[in-house]
C-alpha cells in the first residue's frame, strides 16, 4: 500500500490523516429551531458536543446575510451546525436534545419569532440520520404529547455560516449576554420546555407504540406474565408480587411501560390482588365487557400493548367507589426515587403534593387526654365530633408501666381511667374538646364518677404544655359562670401529663360492640349541662 502516493503522501498516510480528522472533528448534524442564539446555547452544553455554529440552510440564495434571511425572501432557515463525538453522544440522543429545545407543533415560527425563516427542521446528512430522525418524529406523533408535529425532515444541501457577531452570542460579551438573557426570558421558550419536555420520556428507540411480536413477548415475559397479559390469565391471590406493596411509586405496563396506576390510589381490599380506586392516566386504559365465569364483568386492558390487566368493580371506597382489581404480573413497579431516572418524572409532583399534604396533616394532628370516670362512656361524645380522628381508652396519671385493667381497678397503681383524643386541630379546637369533656362528667364529685367509686374513677384534665393548662383553666372559669352546681365545689384535677397506657382491646369502642351497655354519663348530661 505504501507505493501509492498522492501529492507526496502515501495512501496509508492519507487514510491515517482522514481517520484522525474524523476523530478530531466528529460527526456533523444540522438543525433549525428558531432563533439560533438559543439553539446554539442549549446544544453547546450537551456532553459530547464539540462545536456549534450558527448559520443558514435550506434556501436558494448563495451566501445569504442575516438581513436577507430575516426578510424571508431567501427561503433559508436559521440553523445551527453541530459537530459531535458519536462515541460520547450518539445521534439519536442528540436528536432528543434538539426536539426538547423546540415546539415542533408550531408551523409559523418558533415562540416569539414568526415567519418561515424561524420554523423548525431536521437536515439529515446520511441515511442513518434520516432513519433515526423519522423514528424520533414517529414516536413523537404517536405519543400525542402535542396536537401535531410539523417539523420537516429534509436532506442537507448547503450550510452558510452566519456573521461572526452571531456566533456564541449568548456568552460573547457583557452587552450580548444581557441582551440574550432578556430576549430568552421573554421569548416563551423556557416556559414551553418546562411544561412539555422536562419530564417527558423520549426513549424513541424503545418505542412503546411499536407492537411486539409473539416471539419477542415470550422472550421478554415470564410464563406467568405472558399467561396473564396475553392469554387473559389470573394469578393466585395473596401470592403475587404487589398485593401488599406499600412503597410509594407508580405501576406501569409490564410490556410497554405505559404508566397505569399509582400507590396514591392503592388501597387494601382484602382480595389478595393490587387494588386501586382509579387509574393514573385514564387514556392508557380500555374497557371490555367480559361474560366469562357465568357473570358480566368489566375487563381492564392497557391501550398501547393491549395487555389484559384485570377487572374493575363498583364496590370500591370513596371518592370513586371503584375497585380496579389488577394482576401483579401485568405490572412493573417504579419507586418514587427512580421516577425521574426512568423517564416518569412528570408524576413526581403528585407525590410531592401528597407529602406536603401529609406533612401538613401531621402538623395538625394532636392529642388530648381526659379522665371522666368509666372510659367506655367517655369515648362516644368525642368520637361524634367532627375533626376527632380516634379515641382510645386507657389510663394515665400513675407511675406503674403498662398496667392491666385489673391493676388499675384495684386502686393500687395511682392511675386514672382516661381517654386519649386524637384530633385534627385545623378542624376542631382544644377549647371545643374541653367543652365536650365538661359536659360528660360531674366535676363536683371527688370520690369517682357517678356509680363508679374510687380514686381511679375521678375526673381530671391532663395538660401537656402551658398553653393547654391555660386553656383548661379558662374553661373552668366558663363552667363556673354557668352556676349549674348549686354552689358545690368543682374538684376536677388539673394534672401535668406524664404517660398514657392503652387499655385491653375489648375495652376499645365498648359501647359500639355492646349497644346500651352503660348509661350513667348520659343521665347526668341530660340532668345538668344540656
Amino acid at each position: 500500500m505504501s507505493e501509492y502516493v498522492f501529492t507526496g503522501v502515501s495512501l496509508k498516510q492519507f487514510l491515517f490523516i482522514l481517520f484522525f480528522l474524523t476523530q478530531a472533528y466528529g460527526e456533523v448534524a444540522t438543525f433549525a429551531g428558531g432563533c439560533f442564539w438559543c439553539v446554539e446555547a442549549d446544544l453547546e452544553k450537551v456532553p459530547g458536543v464539540q462545536k456549534v455554529v450558527s448559520g443558514y440552510s435550506g434556501g436558494v440564495i448563495k451566501n445569504p446575510t442575516y438581513n436577507s434571511v430575516s426578510s424571508g425572501r431567501t427561503k433559508h432557515l436559521e440553523v445551527v451546525q453541530v459537530t459531535f463525538d458519536e462515541k460520547v453522544l450518539p445521534y439519536d440522543q442528540l436528536l432528543v436534545k434538539f426536539w426538547k429545545t423546540i415546539n415542533p407543533a408550531d408551523g409559523g415560527g418558533q415562540f416569539v419569532d414568526r415567519g418561515y425563516q424561524y420554523t423548525s427542521a431536521i437536515f439529515y446528512h446520511s441515511e442513518k440520520q434520516k432513519n433515526l430522525a423519522v423514528q424520533s418524529k414517529d414516536f413523537l406523533v404517536r405519543s400525542k404529547k402535542l396536537s401535531k408535529i410539523v417539523t420537516p425532515i429534509v436532506e442537507f444541501v448547503k450550510f452558510y455560516r452566519a456573521e461572526q457577531y452571531h456566533q456564541d452570542f449568548y456568552k460573547k460579551n457583557a452587552k450580548s449576554i444581557k441582551r440574550y438573557k432578556s430576549y430568552r426570558k421573554s421569548s416563551g421558550r423556557d416556559k414551553f420546555i418546562e411544561k412539555y419536555w422536562n419530564n417527558f420520556n423520549f426513549n424513541f428507540l424503545n418505542n412503546p407504540y411499536e407492537k411486539l411480536s409473539d416471539a419477542v413477548l415470550r422472550k421478554k415475559l415470564t410464563k406467568l406474565q405472558y399467561n396473564v397479559t396475553q392469554e387473559d390469565g389470573t394469578e393466585r391471590p395473596f401470592k403475587n408480587e404487589y398485593w401488599d406493596n406499600k412503597e410509594p411509586g407508580i405501576y406501569v405496563d409490564i410490556v410497554k411501560g405505559e404508566p397505569l396506576f399509582s400507590s396514591l390510589h392503592k388501597f387494601k381490599s382484602g382480595t389478595g390482588w393490587p387494588s386501586f380506586t382509579k387509574p393514573l392516566v385514564k387514556k392508557h386504559l380500555v374497557y371490555k365487557e367480559d361474560n366469562t365465569l357465568f357473570s358480566k364483568r368489566t375487563e381492564v386492558r392497557s391501550k398501547i400493548s393491549n395487555s389484559h390487566l384485570g377487572h374493575v368493580f363498583d364496590d370500591g371506597p370513596a371518592p370513586t367507589g371503584k375497585r380496579y382489581c389488577i394482576n401483579s404480573a401485568a405490572l412493573k413497579f417504579i419507586p418514587v426515587k427512580d421516577l425521574k431516572k426512568l423517564g416518569y418524572g412528570e408524576f413526581l409532583k403528585d407525590f410531592t403534593a401528597a407529602n406536603k399534604k401529609a406533612e401538613l396533616k401531621k402538623k395538625n394532628i394532636k392529642k388530648a387526654y381526659f379522665a371522666g370516670g368509666c372510659f367506655w362512656c367517655m369515648e362516644p361524645p368525642f368520637e361524634k365530633q367532627v375533626g376527632v380522628l380516634k379515641v382510645d381508652s386507657g389510663c394515665s396519671g400513675g407511675d406503674k408501666v403498662s398496667p392491666s385493667y385489673k391493676q388499675v381497678s384495684s386502686g393500687a397503681t395511682s392511675h386514672i381511667e382516661a381517654v386519649v383524643v386524637v384530633y385534627d386541630s385545623s378542624k376542631v379546637s382544644y377549647d371545643t374538646l374541653l367543652d365536650i369533656f365538661w359536659r360528660q362528667i360531674n366535676p363536683t364529685q371527688g370520690d369517682g364518677q357517678f356509680v363508679d367509686k374510687g380514686p381511679h374513677y375521678r375526673s381530671a384534665i391532663f395538660y401537656q404544655n402551658d398553653e393547654e393548662k391555660k386553656k383548661a383553666k379558662e374553661s373552668l372559669v366558663r363552667l363556673k359562670k354557668l352556676n349549674k352546681f348549686g354552689g358545690k365545689k368543682i374538684v376536677t384535677d388539673f394534672l401535668s401529663f406524664k404517660s398514657f397506657y392503652k387499655a385491653e382491646e375489648y375495652h376499645q369502642d365498648y359501647l359500639v360492640k355492646n349497644p346500651g351497655g352503660y348509661t350513667c354519663h348520659a343521665i347526668y348530661v341530660d340532668s345538668y349541662l344540656n
